[in-house]
Parts: C-alpha cells; structure tokens; sequence
C-alpha cells in the first residue's frame, strides 16, 4: 500500500489494542515528519509523540479516544499555518497508515500550555496504534459529499483533474463537516472553506485544518 492508495481506504480507528508500537517504528514515523516538504516554511509546524502514560493530565478533550499513543501537532499562530498543519498532519496519518497502523484525529482537544512550544499552538491530536479490528474500510463506505456538491466546474475537467478532486473528497474532517469547496477549469483547481458557524463557534482553527488535509490529498492525487 502507498500513500495515495492509504487515501481510499484508511479510516478512523477508535479502539485499539494493548499492543505496543516497535521504538523502531516510532523513530521511523519521527524521521518521516522532519524529513517532509513543507508548501510554506518548514518551521511553521512541529510533532511530538507521547504515549498514553505521558499523556495523563496533559492531553485533554471531550471526546479523546483511548489510544496506546498520541502524536501532537504544533503549528505557528497564522491561519497559513494552520493549513500548512493540517496538510503535514495528514502525510504522517497516510504514512502510518502503510505501516499497519491505526489512526484518529481527536476534535476540540488541547495539550497543557506548559508543554506547547514558544509562539506555537496545538493544531491537531492524533490517537494512533494498532488498531482492535480492522484500520481500512472498502471506499464506498465513507460517508462523503458528492462531487457535484462540492464544486463549481468553469470548464471541462479531465480525468487528471477529476481524480485529484476525488482524492480530495475522501478527506477526513472534523465531525465530517467537509468544510472544503472547489472552483474547477480544466488546469486548474481554487480550494476554498465553506464557513461553518457551528464549527467557528466550538473550534474556530478546525477548519483551516481540514482544508490542509483536503489539500493534501489533492497533492498526493497529483
């Protein structure tokens, strides 16, 4: 499995099992994220894994699955950032993903201010492990938008175009709002964010996260 197959069948992964993650493992998925491209500047963004042990009193939300391992994702004070986040979050989701690992991204969860670094703040959690049952799903099961719910097509798009909007439209979000919209010709694709009141309300930065997942997927696509 690569990264862009991971895109069609990965899924939220709730409950996993007691078994642990090989250190090699760990420092590989470690590499992986200081060895990623960034789109903007590569110190706006940064990770840390704790385990669950580390993470008592110090990861915090009300929904926080129960998860062997957290991955922390740390972003500059900008909504470029924040973008920026979320498309680095989902690479290392996609990444762990091919190696057998179950992932879950945490909605409206915080880590303790002391452990967040200087001018940085908490862009995303991440629960990860193996998974207690199956990590993919086939496709067809993902509760998604259809296309034609979520772009304007100005012109013709060709099968390149369309399988980067397809790749896309499989992008987890936050309470699956799937806050992204496309304005398509036949070159060229403007990602835009559909304004969320609810979601502005209870978490205001999730949907600049979600975008950069959604772009994401349009990169590996492409």
């Amino acid at each position: 499995m690569n990264w862009y197959e991971a895109i069609y069948i990965r899924k939220s992964v709730r409950r996993y099992s007691k078994k642990a993650v090989a250190p090699a493992l760990l420092e590989h998925i470690e590499n992986c994220a200081e060895k990623l491209n960034f789109l903007r500047d590569k110190a706006c963004c940064s990770v840390k894994i704790y385990s669950a042990k580390e993470a008592q009193n110090k990861i915090k939300g009300f929904f926080l699955v129960n998860a062997p391992y957290y991955m922390v994702v740390f972003a500059k004070k900008t909504p470029e950032s924040l973008i920026e986040a979320g498309c680095y979050a989902e690479r290392l989701v996609l990444y762990m993903t091919t190696k057998g690992l179950g992932t879950c991204y945490q909605g409206v969860c915080q880590l303790n201010a002391e452990e967040v670094p200087a001018n940085m703040q908490t862009a995303i959690v991440i629960a990860f492990g193996y998974a207690e049952g199956k990590m993919v799903r086939d496709e067809r099961q993902a509760k998604r938008y259809p296309l034609s719910k979520i772009c304007h097509f100005q012109e013709n798009a060709g099968e390149e175009i369309r399988n980067m909007l397809k790749a896309a439209r499989m992008a987890p979000s936050a309470m699956n709002r799937q806050p992204w919209r496309f304005m398509v010709w036949s070159d060229r694709i403007d990602l835009y964010i559909h304004k969320d009141g609810f979601m502005q309300k209870i978490a205001p930065n999730c949907q600049l996260v979600d975008v950069g997942i959604a772009l994401c997927h349009l990169l590996e696509a492409a």
